[in-house]
């Protein structure tokens, strides 16, 4: 484990400076009336609690990554190359002349595993929409409908998905995914056609135009954002389990900025203390995390220039324990430190829904541990098994094609033996020279068994049984294991049917630990911070009722969304885990098709709503755009006063309007 830098390095003379950091004022106005000036001693106070804080939980969570780095190396090659900067890895024979070792063969167990995990958990939950909102009164039914369109909105522009797929990777991989909603907001300027004008003394008018020009600059953008964390840098709390982050007392992770970029964005993110990382000089890197460690995993050995390490870590305190405020009552609060040494951002975080924005999810946790077992780690061992089997296989074949020959060197040109070219000729001695006799006293082959021709079976056989045990059995890949018989067409379904079962109980683990808390915090933050009217596209089932529930006209298939509308009660709809395609197709056809013919039938099911039903679990999945819509129906204004005399017209969405 790296030490934390030295607490009482404010009073040092930094590298390459002439002056502690302690001598410097800046001239800072830090928020809550704190004394956050480094090298003051109440800074220095708060500094190494959050630090001791990523102390404690680096010592749990490193545990894990010898057995991480395992499962990135079967997952990114199928040799274990050398690193690098190192030379190719090579032995010396009894002469010291150097000859190629044979490498470890990887074969791709674990990749195929996670593909197919990964696969299922991507056909499971991306969908349109992606999550869903219900209101919980009568009173908030329009309201939700506008929030599921507008969250898919915040999904398909800010490409959630591939956020989604992260975690879901490091959830198989490491055994744990992080992920933390927050809100964007982009500033800028727009174009603009700006009016124009001067007054014409000829024509003795003024005359008017327009011309392109900037804007003031306002919101260009605002939305919601899931924004990953790696697990190999995550701090958390470890004495509670991984997925039940809000019941600890702290949540962090390490982050890298580049100081130039920090200097430029110190005023927009209400930063603070930037400016004294200039003054510090030398490397502006973490201890709690060495950058070797992480360009080694990241391939790669230049790094930015001024990379600046920031540690960022969320706690449940109460302020006036810590000297931040008066209050007693617990709050969450953000702090940000740079490279151990300068705190750049304290402030309550003071959002609505109350919890600390990050979500994790651990589809084989166990209830209890922070950094649970992941589900390649449980096959780890079978995956080096079968590695060692295939290479043993070949490295015996390698030996097996090479000749082994017994030559006497008094009678054959041991030089002419150790050619390698094609078509050679090997040389008698003089000595041996009309003797006769040469295969049998000068030179004969060793016979050579291969004793590794049971391997590949083997190999095969684990490879099942790594399959079988994570669920990942052939059917889910898209192939059928060899058979001596022909495989039926119900036996291929029923297979498939039940892997998929048991990936259902995963996924539904996943839809409680990760997607419903990424859900209701993407609400919350609508609701605390969406300040400008926006337009949600309406298509499809939701025009409909839209339309014809409230009355509401839809224009070019766009409706606005005001922030007053988000104010509501609200539910989010769990996933069930269950992806398109499960249920027997073609029971439901014949159904549909016993139904059409049965005008009883017809007349009691929505055969509408079946047929939908079974486009979907044939994989269509924007069924209500091809939906014929009745034309608008047109009135004589005459007609129209009649019948709204009579009841059978009403205004719409309450404004008064035919």
């Amino acid at each position: 484990m790296p030490t934390i830098l030295d607490p009482n390095s404010m009073n040092k003379v930094m590298p390459g400076k002439g002056r502690p950091l302690s001598s410097i004022d800046l001239g800072y106005k830090y928020p809550n009336k704190l004394n956050l000036r480094p090298g003051h001693k109440f800074h220095q106070t708060l500094l190494d609690q959050v630090l001791q804080y990523a102390k404690d939980s680096y010592t749990q969570v490193s545990r894990r990554h010898a057995d991480w780095n395992e499962i990135d190396r079967v997952l990114k090659s199928y040799t274990y190359l050398p690193t690098l900067g190192s030379k190719s890895k090579k032995s010396r024979d009894e002469k010291g002349v150097q000859e190629d070792e044979m490498r470890r063969i990887i074969m791709p167990v674990s990749q195929v595993i996670l593909d197919t995990l990964l696969t299922y958990f991507t056909s499971a939950f991306i969908r349109n929409p992606v999550f869903t909102y219900e209101g919980t009164g009568p009173e908030d039914v329009l309201g939700s409908l506008l929030m599921t369109e507008l969250v898919q909105g915040h999904v398909h522009k800010n490409a959630v998905p591939l956020s989604l797929h992260t975690s879901w990777r490091d959830m198989f991989a490491y055994g744990v995914g992080y992920a933390s909603p927050r809100w964007e907001t982009q500033l800028g300027r727009r174009i603009e056609m700006q009016p124009t004008g001067f007054f014409d003394n000829i024509a003795s008018f003024f005359q008017t135009g327009s011309q392109r020009g900037q804007s003031e600059y306002k919101v260009l953008y605002e939305g919601n954002m899931l924004d990953n964390i790696d697990p190999y840098l995550a701090l958390p709390d470890p004495s509670v389990s991984a997925h039940e982050i809000n019941k600890g007392e702290y949540f962090g992770w390490l982050d890298e900025d580049v100081l130039s970029v920090m200097l430029r964005n110190e005023d927009t993110n209400n930063w603070f203390n930037v400016k004294y990382l200039r003054e510090m000089g030398g490397s502006l890197t973490s201890s709690i995390y060495n950058r070797g460690e992480r360009n080694k995993r990241q391939h790669y050995t230049q790094s930015t220039s001024n990379p600046v390490d920031i540690i960022w870590m969320y706690i449940d305190l109460i302020p006036r324990d810590w000297k931040l405020g008066k209050s007693r009552d617990p709050e969450t609060w953000v702090f940000g430190v740079a490279a151990d040494t300068i705190i750049i951002e304290a402030k309550p975080l003071d959002l609505i829904h109350g919890k600390i924005p990050v979500v994790a999810g651990a589809p084989d946790f166990d209830g209890y541990s922070a950094m649970p077992t992941s589900r390649l780690m449980s096959v780890e061992e079978l995956q080096m098994l079968v590695d060692f089997l295939y290479t043993s296989h070949v490295e015996n074949q390698r030996r097996v094609i090479n000749d082994n020959l017994v030559v006497d060197p008094s009678l054959v040109n041991i030089h002419d033996i150790n050619t390698n070219k094609p078509g050679k000729i090997i040389r008698v001695r003089k000595r041996g020279w009309g003797l006769g006799g040469i295969k049998d006293n000068a030179i004969f082959q060793l016979d050579v068994k291969d004793v590794t021709q049971g391997n590949i079976q083997d190999a095969a056989f684990l490879m099942e049984q790594a399959k079988g045990a994570t669920s990942t059995m052939d059917q889910l890949g898209g192939s059928l294991a060899p058979r001596t018989s022909r495989v039926s067409a119900s036996e291929a379904q029923g297979v498939r049917l039940a892997g998929l079962s048991r990936l259902e109980r995963p996924a539904q683990i996943v839809s409680h630990q990760f997607m419903l808390p990424v859900a209701r915090m993407f609400a919350s933050n609508i609701q605390q911070f969406m300040t400008e009217e926006t337009f949600v596209k309406a298509t499809g089932e939701l025009a409909q009722r839209l339309s014809e529930e409230f009355g509401i006209p839809i224009d070019k298939e766009r409706t606005p969304v005001s922030p007053e509308q988000m104010i509501i009660n609200y539910d989010v709809m769990a996933h069930d885990g269950v992806v398109p395609g499960k249920e027997d197709i073609q029971v439901w056809v014949e159904l549909y098709q016993v139904m059409a013919q049965n005008p009883d039938l017809a007349q009691h099911f929505d055969m509408q709503r079946i047929f939908t039903h079974i486009a979907r679990q044939m994989g269509a999945t924007n069924v209500d755009g091809f939906v014929r819509r009745p034309p608008p129906q047109v009135m004589e204004d005459e007609e129209i006063i009649s019948e709204v005399d009579k009841g059978n017209l009403v205004a719409t969405n309450g404004r008064g309007q035919i």
